[in-house]
């Protein structure tokens, strides 16, 4: 699914550039006819992360079987889905995927079990692992206006990068600091539209440095990066020009929409086909190979919540643990936890991204009125993971019952612990202190 996601990332980033460079898909809308056949789970996700007019006070199985069509029809195109489009491409099986194109969502029409869970999207997913809410809301990007005009201040005249119609929301001009006369990798990152309103510069300086957008006269190209769900792609600025051939070397000269060279360079020069029959003033180059940006917040889905199966509720405690005073400051019995996800992410009991565990206090009572003999156990939640040595050092990584990487990493190199070797346990408890009696 990541895969997949990517590919239509990739391609969203190419319409956007009005480029084919990355484009990696097509889309075909899917007719009404065809999501009808869909399965109940599927057409129940859809629903569910999109922003629909719904006619009953829940999304009952029956509500969808019955209403899905009327839900989701185009009313401009009544034989088709509304927003939804297979995604085609030659390595991916035919009408396998979709996406919704109004909500950004990807779906694989075929249900996919993960453990007990049935699923079309990561969405779904994450959404049942660890409860949470929904986003429903559209794909609303704002586009920027944008005259482009020339740019002299470094000597060479040439068309300014054109952001016209590109996502405010996503789209960063790159300013690279300076070391005397030197580019360096140190990026300062200033939004689009911020830099029209500041006039267009080419160069600013802080306290930190001078960082530069670009100056053509020195051959330092202008960048730009934008940045999706899940991708992060840099494109560079090659201003429109004519190439004339010299021997063994090639000569560019900036031209204008009508072919005039604009620094006065001699000779006969050819205009690109890519500028042939048309007015760009420019275009984007794909700066690297665009590649899937992983989730960094592995808090949502990238290990095993605790599990509580076969403790006893009544006297279970969850303790909650404040960052700032480092101290425990509250506990709460599990036998007033419905929702143990919901629970987890309002009050920050865990959070293994950030190093924080999840603990629990057990106390095992005598059934007497003195509680001096009772014993009190305080226990650590560790998910399941492998784990690799190096040196004086060793790095985990969260492991699902099918012991693959759950965010993706590559485990080749890793080892799986005995004692989740030919087992399902997501993970264990762990005594935290040497159990002793009060």
């Amino acid at each position: 699914m990541a895969g997949v996601r990517e590919l239509v990332d990739l391609t969203n980033v190419s319409e956007q550039m009005q480029s084919d460079e990355t484009k990696k898909v097509s889309y075909e809308q899917v007719l009404l006819e065809d999501a009808e056949k869909w399965k109940i789970t599927l057409k129940l996700e859809i629903v569910n992360w999109g922003d629909y007019e719904i006619k009953a006070s829940e999304l009952s199985n029956n509500y969808i079987k019955n209403d899905f069509l009327n839900i989701v029809k185009d009313n401009e195109n009544e034989n088709y889905v509304k927003g939804i489009y297979y995604i085609k491409d030659g390595n991916l099986k035919d009408k396998t995927y979709i996406y919704d194109k109004v909500y950004d969502k990807v779906y694989k029409i075929p249900v996919t079990r993960i453990w007990k869970y049935k699923v079309h999207s990561v969405h779904e997913l994450d959404y049942q692992q660890n409860g949470g809410l929904r986003e429903k809301q559209k794909v609303n990007y704002t586009a920027i206006k944008q005259t482009v005009g020339f740019n002299t201040t470094t000597g060479k005249k040439h068309y300014e990068p054109n952001v016209n119609n590109l996502a405010k929301e996503v789209t960063d001009m790159v300013f690279y600091k300076m070391n005397g006369n030197t580019v360096t990798a140190t990026e300062k990152l200033i939004k689009a539209d911020k830099w029209i309103s500041e006039g267009k510069p080419n160069q600013i300086t802080d306290d930190t440095g001078t960082y530069v957008l670009y100056d053509y006269e020195n051959q330092i190209w202008a960048n730009i990066r934008i940045e999706t769900s899940s991708l992060i792609t840099y494109w560079t600025w090659i201003p429109r020009y004519a190439y004339q051939n010299s021997g063994a070397t090639t000569n560019t000269a900036f031209i204008d929409i009508n072919g005039n060279k604009l620094n006065g360079e001699e000779g006969v020069y050819t205009t690109p086909e890519i500028f042939k029959n048309n007015s760009r003033k420019g275009i984007w180059v794909s700066k690297y190979e665009p590649s899937y940006k992983a989730a960094t917040n592995i808090s949502s889905y990238a290990y095993y919540i605790p599990d509580m199966t076969g403790l006893n509720k009544e006297n279970t405690y969850l303790e909650i643990y404040d960052d700032s005073a480092k101290e425990f400051i509250d506990e709460v019995k599990l036998n007033t936890v419905t929702n143990l996800s919901k629970f987890s992410r309002e009050h920050n009991w865990f959070d293994y991204y950030n190093n924080k565990w999840a603990n629990i206090k057990i106390i095992n009572t005598q059934g007497t009125e003195d509680t001096s003999d009772d014993l009190e156990t305080w226990w650590v939640w560790i998910p399941r993971y492998a784990y690799y040595n190096s040196g004086n050092t060793t790095d985990i990584l969260f492991i699902d019952t099918n012991n693959q990487p759950i965010d993706g990493t590559d485990i080749s190199t890793y080892t799986v612990p005995e004692i989740f070797k030919n087992n399902s346990k997501r993970g264990i408890w762990v005594s935290k202190y040497q159990p002793t009696e009060k």
